[in-house]
Order: C-alpha cells, then structure tokens, then sequence
C-alpha cells in the first residue's frame, strides 16, 4: 500500500483529558455543546426560579407548595451536580489505570498506526479508516470510536506533524458523513 502522507500525534492521558471524555460521552453527539450548554445555563436558571417561588411561598406562609418546591429544589441540585461533576469524576477515578498512556498515532491514506504504551506495557495496532464505528470532531478532541463503547482521545493540539486540516480529510474521505460527526 503506497501511503501519500504521515500525520503523526502522540497524546497521553491524563486526568483532563479523561473528565472532557466522559463530559462528552454524557451528551454525544452532533449538538452535545448547544445539549451541554443548555444544561449548565438552563438548569441553573430553572433552580434560581424554583428558590424565588419559595420565598414567595414562605413569604405567603402556602405550606404544601413549599414542601414539594424544597423537595423538587433537593432533586434539582442533587441531579445538577450527580450530572455535572461525580459522574464525570467517577468515570475518571473508575478508569485510573487508562491515566498515564501514551498513544503514538499514525495517520496514513487508507489506515492509522497506533502504538500505546505505559510503564512497560505496549501494544500496536493497525486500523482501516472503513472499520471504525463513529469519529467524532470537537474543538479540541478527536474521539476516535472503534466500537460504540470503546474510543480512543486524540487531542489535536498533540499533533505533531501535519495539520488538523489533513486528519480530518483523511477521516472525513473514507467515512459514510454519518460516521464522521463535527460537534465544533
């Protein structure tokens, strides 16, 4: 196989990386940023009305309004934060041992080299453009699917040699456009 070019990245995990990942997997997909910041704009407004209704409630001395406004106000702030901060960090703290590899990528016309290693441990791989599941394109991150639970981070700030530009035409012209999402 004739390759025309060789586009190389070498990106390591680390704990960054890994939260952004699992921020990312809780609203996959072409909108999660509008999905994403929708949540973190609109829930918090929702919850500041809900503590205005309250005190107007308190300020009325309505009992059984206020009861279930304080109970729904608990959800809201458990959900928010279940949502928003402990399950991403549960993700990374249940994924420590992905902490610290080191992915060398290899990008060629019709296939990419990826080689991994941590504290002694490599592993290399050679996969086919047209045999991966999904690539998503954020602003900073390349996650790259091979199935639909297990990815692969490619920060496009770790590109070597090459452009970000030439990844995504090599990506972009071997995938089905359903299979190469932009969510810039």
């Amino acid at each position: 196989m004739e390759d025309f070019m060789e586009i190389k990245a070498t990106t390591v995990y680390d704990e960054m990386t890994m939260k952004d990942f699992f921020i990312f997997m809780r609203c996959r997909g072409k909108r999660h940023k509008s999905i994403r910041n929708y949540f973190n704009i609109f829930y918090p407004i929702l919850m500041f009305f809900t503590l205005v209704l309250i005190a107007i409630f308190f300020s009325l001395d309505i009992r059984e309004e206020r009861l279930f406004l304080i109970v729904l106000f608990f959800v809201m702030v458990f959900i928010w934060s279940m949502i928003a901060y402990i399950i991403p960090s549960m993700g990374v703290k249940n994924n420590r041992n992905l902490m610290s590899i080191t992915n060398t990528y290899t990008f060629y016309d019709e296939y990419f080299e990826l080689k991994s290693s941590k504290e002694g441990l490599q592993s290399s791989a050679i996969i086919q453009y047209n045999v991966l599941h999904k690539v998503y394109e954020t602003s900073h991150y390349f996650y790259i699917f091979i199935t639909n639970a297990q990815a692969y981070i490619l920060r496009k700030d770790d590109i070597e040699n090459g452009a970000v530009d030439q990844i995504r035409t090599a990506l972009f012209s071997h995938l089905p456009r359903k299979k190469y999402i932009i969510c810039l």
